[in-house]
């Protein structure tokens, strides 16, 4: 005897259990074509807004976004922005490896963009001076990039450590578009 013959009872367990499935299936889509059930798009979600656009963070049906000047934002913040000027910031926890070594690329970043962008580098600890900004953006952790168009939309937000490349190319970017 086989190796057939002796799982016989098994693969005719297996198969009718195939066949179920596939009736379930065809039974379900036959339904649902004949009905003509409406379906959504991928790209879509109720109210017809689509939020695959560029500044959606690769985060499908996450809205873009963006900083609104309140009575609570900071006029360092607010005044870049009325002048449709674009505003870099960093948060960062001072004498943590990783943060001083952005803080650093920060710095020689800025010597570079300082015509074209606003740049603030804030330590963890005075994050109350940004106002409501912090709350805006819904991101508390820090090392903290962000990189703010003179609209007010987010180009780039970063939470963890970024390198300088990264952060640089970035930041070159947001200041070209």
């Amino acid at each position: 005897m086989g190796v057939l013959g002796r799982n016989k009872s098994f693969l005719v367990g297996v198969g009718l259990i195939l066949l179920a499935g596939l009736a379930i299936f065809g039974s379900t889509t036959a339904v649902l074509a004949l009905t003509g059930a409406p379906g959504l798009a991928a790209n879509t979600v109720p109210g017809n807004t689509d939020y695959n656009a560029a500044d959606s963070f690769g985060v499908t049906g996450m809205a873009p976004l963006s900083i609104k000047p309140t009575k609570a934002t900071p006029g360092f913040i607010k005044n870049p922005l009325s002048e449709k000027r674009g505003v870099i910031l960093l948060v960062y926890v001072d004498g943590a490896a990783g943060d001083d070594s952005m803080l650093a690329s920060f710095r020689a970043i800025k010597s570079h963009y300082a015509a074209e962008s606003s740049f603030y580098a804030f330590e963890a600890a005075k994050v109350k001076d940004l106002g409501d900004v912090v709350e805006q953006l819904g991101a508390l952790s820090p090392p903290m990039l962000v990189i703010i168009r003179g609209d007010g939309s987010v180009y780039q937000l970063y939470t963890g450590w970024i390198d300088r490349t990264t952060m640089e190319q970035q930041v070159a970017n947001a200041v070209q578009l």
